[in-house]
Order: C-alpha cells, then structure tokens, then sequence
C-alpha cells in the first residue's frame, strides 16, 4: 500500500515527503482554499515538490466543461491526475478522458456500486471516503473491503484510494483491507509515528546511552578486544549474554598465553605445568568456591 499525503500545504508535503515515505499528494478544493493560493499555480509547486503522484480537482458544469478543465490542468504536470466526484457527466468525462490518456480519480465514492461504475468508465483510481461514512453511523473499512474483494474478482485494473482517513487505525484497517494508497492527513502522519513507549524506550536509550556500557564500571562492551592478561590468568568478558561477547572455554584473542573465558561469580586456578607452547595439553582449571 502506497502512502499519500492529504494537503495542499508545502510546509507539510515538504516534511513528509523528507521521511522517505511518501508516494504522492492528494488534494481537493478545500484544502487549496485554505492556501490562498492560485490552485493551478499551487498544483505545480507540488509536482515540483514531490516525485510522485499529485491528485486535483475539477469543478464544472457538464461533461464538456470538465473534459475542457481536465485537459487543461493534466497539461500542468506529468504527475497530475484529474479528480472528479463521481456523478453522471462526471462518469462520461472520466470515459473521454481515459481513452485520451488522461488519468482520472473518482472520489466522493459512497457505495460499492458507486466504485463498480467508476472502474467501467474507465478511472484510473476511485477513492471512498472512509471517515464520513462512519460518521454518520456507517462502517467505512466494510466498505473498502467490500470493494477490494469486487475489484479483485472482476480484474479491474483501477486501484482504490482510501480517504477521509481519521487515524492510524483507519490506515491499518485499509492496508489490511488490501488497498492499493492511503491518502492521509498530516496529523495522522504524525499520529502513526509516536507510541508512547517508542519515546519512553528512546529516553531511556539517549540516557543510557554514553559510556557505551555505562551499567559496568569501567567494563568493555561486547565486542571490544580484551587487553592482555599476566600468565596463568583467566579473562572475564563483562557482557557474555550479548552477541560478540566471548562463551565459556572459548580462547581470548591478544591473551598472551592462551587464555580462555570463565563467566564471572567463580574462581579459577591455571597450572603453568600444563601450559606449553610446543604441544603440551593446555591450562588446566580448577573450580574455586
């Protein structure tokens, strides 16, 4: 599942799109209103800004007025896909502008009828509105699910965008639905990276953090070499449970004459009488009390 962002605002486009995440822009009349911009001239800035994807809309009066709007606002940008609510003319512009090679969204889509209708006529995308579906009582992710399940026993090559997505659940619940992009608001963006025990682990982290192993003393972290030790004496490796620490019995590189790790809370004697570089059998131990 492709994620999308669901804003006209560069400030927030820019910062998502800076996390590596996002695949596109969806926008709709009220959100450019909320701009003050000039929509067209703000479309463009968003291609600029994304590589992706960008969705926006056409408000006309019949087909050959949304055809004339559609035509004009595709030739912004490669990336711009036309938007149209679903409706009569709307249905027979998405036709004529599909067949020419324009891709079309339709949204506003409310029923699994609805999206059946959208995909015949050729759209590109169809995207129900999740949010006001359960708004007014309605189960929103029934729905999606619904409609992914007739658009994959039909083979329709139009692909579902889950809108008017609420929270992380709801991005959750479309994924698990089996839709292909989530268009999302910002503030759930933001919602869908913090977890309370994310930022309660990082704090604890960023304290524990600097010596590298702060809970030894003065110890080595797993992996660092051990220093040399005197003859007939035993390292101690002061992390064995981490991966790179050292196991019993095993030999302790840059020792100067074979030593080997015994975990710690014992005591251990090596007999120099069985240390011998040419072939001899080795240090031999004894278990301590």
């Amino acid at each position: 599942m492709r994620l999308f962002l669901d804003s006209a605002n560069l400030n927030e486009i820019a910062d998502v799109a800076s996390w590596g995440v996002l695949s596109g822009v969806t926008t709709n009349p009220t959100l450019l209103a909320q701009e003050d911009v000039d929509p067209v001239v703000r479309v463009a800035e968003i291609c600029r800004t994304v590589p992706g994807l960008v969705t926006a809309s056409v408000v006309g009066d019949g087909r050959d007025e949304l055809v004339a709007l559609g035509r004009e606002l595709a030739a912004v940008s490669e990336s711009v896909v036309v938007q149209f609510p679903v409706g009569l003319e709307s249905l027979a512009a998405c036709r004529i502008l599909s067949e020419a090679g324009v891709r079309v969204s339709m949204i506003l889509v409310f029923s699994a009828a609805q999206a059946v209708l959208c995909a015949n006529a050729g759209a590109a995308y169809v995207g129900p509105f999740l949010g006001r579906l359960d708004d007014i009582g309605a189960d929103g992710l029934a729905l999606l699910e619904e409609m992914a399940q007739i658009f994959a026993v039909q083979g329709y090559p139009t692909e579902l965008v889950a809108m008017s997505l609420r929270s992380p659940a709801h991005v959750i619940g479309a994924a698990r639905a089996g839709t292909d992009i989530a268009s999302i608001p910002y503030d759930v963006f933001l919602q869908m990276v913090s977890n309370p025990l994310t930022d309660l682990g990082s704090e604890r982290f960023s304290e524990d953090g600097t010596p590298l192993n702060p809970a030894i003393g003065g110890g080595y972290g797993a992996g660092t070499p051990v220093p040399p030790t005197p003859t007939g004496s035993v390292a101690y490796d002061t992390n064995p449970t981490v991966p790179g620490g050292f196991d019993p019995g095993q030999a302790v590189p840059g020792g100067t004459h074979g030593e080997v790790f015994m975990p710690p809370g014992n005591t251990y004697s090596t007999s120099e009488a069985h240390h011998s570089h040419d072939g001899g059998t080795g240090p031999s131990l004894s278990h301590g009390t």
